[in-house]
């Protein structure tokens, strides 16, 4: 099978496309709408105050509204008094069964976000599968882990 080639000016193109399309957004995009249908489809979303960085709520919503979502759990990390504080680790934690049963299915992770964040977030999730049998580590050769840390 002959490989095609593109012009040069397609692929430069296609080059600055991808570095002006923020992380979150392309790994999304690419991953969310490939879930088999009736699948469970849980995002765990960290933002450290939602007045002023919760950039992509009305998208977010829609995607619930229309199922590409199932559930939607945040992580407000900088809350005012009396809401909800905590990190993503601490929603996987807080999760943990219904994340082990989910894998155990074949579910898929992606994580996006800072390198200590998903260090944290791998860390986290490796003591949930633990009691499954199952790691990131494992997640990883299947290809059901996938990252874009920055």
């Amino acid at each position: 099978q002959r490989r095609v080639r593109r012009p040069a000016r397609v692929a430069r193109a296609r080059r600055r496309l991808r570095r002006r399309t923020p992380p979150f957004r392309r790994l999304t995009a690419t991953r969310i709408g490939g879930a088999a249908p009736g699948a469970e489809r849980t995002l765990y979303f960290g933002l450290r105050d939602p007045s002023s960085d919760f950039l992509y709520a009305e998208e977010l919503s829609g995607w619930l509204a229309d199922g590409r979502l199932t559930r939607l759990r945040t992580a407000v990390s900088r809350a005012a008094a009396g809401h909800d504080r905590g990190h993503v680790q601490h929603r996987l934690r807080e999760d943990s069964a219904r994340l082990r049963q989910q894998i155990a299915r074949g579910a898929r992770v992606l994580v996006c976000g800072s390198v200590a964040m998903g260090q944290s977030v791998a860390a986290e999730l490796d003591a949930a599968l633990r009691p499954a049998g199952l790691s990131v580590a494992a997640l990883k050769a299947e290809g059901r882990y996938v990252e874009d840390t920055y």
